[in-house]
């Protein structure tokens, strides 16, 4: 996949207001570099492998306030045995809302890295993730803030590693779950959130 660049003068602005709870429906805005598969029925007619084999491309996101809200995505995703990209947004203000959601995710190539520079971020139910499966090394996340960090409503920060799937070898460990570094002068978190 190729890399996505996007320069916002002023603000950038994610929001979804209808109730989906598929992040494919396209009333979903979604920011998103990733290899994925084909139906069943495209890749049989192609004669395609199963599995896609691509590198994800990276995403950079430069502006000065960005807002991710009602279900807004933005994603770095490899959905077969490609690596993903990385993913890198720099602004003074961060929001995320109402299901705002940052993330990572490879299935068994190696996890890409989600790298947020800001003034501040606050998190009201949406979550900054990164998850690997298999037996992979997992993105790590790295949020360095200068004037502070506020999750509230059940929000989370979070590297994840998940169970591998079996294979004729008996089966494979689950993959490696990815490290948060966060640089903050402070981090308050409210209402059931976690990191």
């Amino acid at each position: 996949a190729g890399d996505v660049n996007i320069f916002a003068s002023e603000r950038g602005i994610m929001r979804s207001y209808a109730i989906a709870a598929n992040p494919n429906d396209p009333r979903v805005s979604v920011i998103s570099s990733a290899v994925s598969g084909l139906s069943d029925s495209i890749q049989n007619l192609l004669g395609l492998e199963i599995e896609p084999n691509g590198n994800a491309g990276s995403i950079f996101i430069k502006t000065p306030k960005l807002q991710i809200a009602n279900d807004g995505v933005v994603t770095i995703n490899a959905g077969g045995d490609g690596n993903a990209g990385q993913l890198d947004i720099v602004a003074d203000t961060i929001r995320l809302e109402n299901n705002g959601t940052i993330s990572a995710t490879t299935t068994v190539g190696e996890g890409g890295d989600v790298n947020v520079r800001a003034n501040s971020l606050f998190l009201d139910q949406s979550s900054i993730n990164a998850s690997t499966f298999e037996d992979r090394i997992g993105s790590n996340i790295s949020l360095n803030l200068d004037q502070g960090t506020i999750l509230d409503n059940a929000s989370n920060i979070s590297a994840q590693a998940g169970e591998a799937g079996q294979d004729n070898s008996g089966g494979r460990n689950g993959g490696n779950g990815g490290n948060i570094q966060i640089t903050s002068p402070f981090i308050v978190a409210l209402g059931n959130s976690d990191i």
